[in-house]
């Protein structure tokens, strides 16, 4: 027998703990009413009116802002997590209020985000997303055809060219 005394209590191990940050559901509709704006700006630079709902589908401006909102956030969770985890520790003087934390990724993000998706080089910018917000996609299922969707008046399937 036993006793409590001479019991060893298990150590325990936080070694894999991790700062992480929750962008709330008040954020995240922050960022996606900024984003949506920002779609709806660009396309009117272009000198269409995006919020005509027979030019535009606004579904899809609105799930492209989503989309786009999801990506930043994600960017912020990924880089906040890896450099707070990396330079703070629980000995350092109280942190900045999580807001203002947030905020600074936000600010490195949301840029960054609206630059990749003007970018011509990116094969999804917003040429893309005024050719489908505008037109109807057709998917011809069995095919190797696409649809050229920006032939106004109606689509008409173009063949892709062989692949080298």
């Amino acid at each position: 027998m036993t006793t409590n005394a001479s019991r060893i209590e298990p150590e325990i191990d936080c070694s894999d703990c991790v700062y992480t940050i929750h962008i709330p559901q008040r954020t995240r509709l922050s960022i996606y009413n900024h984003m949506r704006a920002f779609l709806v700006a660009e396309i009117e630079k272009r000198g269409f009116v995006a919020t005509d709902p027979k030019l535009f589908s606004m579904l899809t401006i609105e799930d492209k802002a989503m989309e786009l909102t999801d990506d930043i956030i994600a960017w912020a969770e990924v880089n906040f997590t890896e450099v707070t985890n990396d330079t703070v520790s629980f000995l350092d003087a109280a942190p900045a209020p999580a807001g203002d934390e947030v905020q600074n990724y936000l600010a490195e993000a949301v840029p960054q985000a609206k630059a990749e998706f003007l970018s011509p080089e990116n094969v999804d910018n917003i040429d893309t997303l005024i050719q489908l917000a505008s037109g109807t996609p057709l998917s011809i299922a069995g095919t190797d055809a696409q649809v050229d969707l920006l032939a106004r008046g109606h689509a008409r399937p173009c063949r892709r060219p062989p692949e080298k």
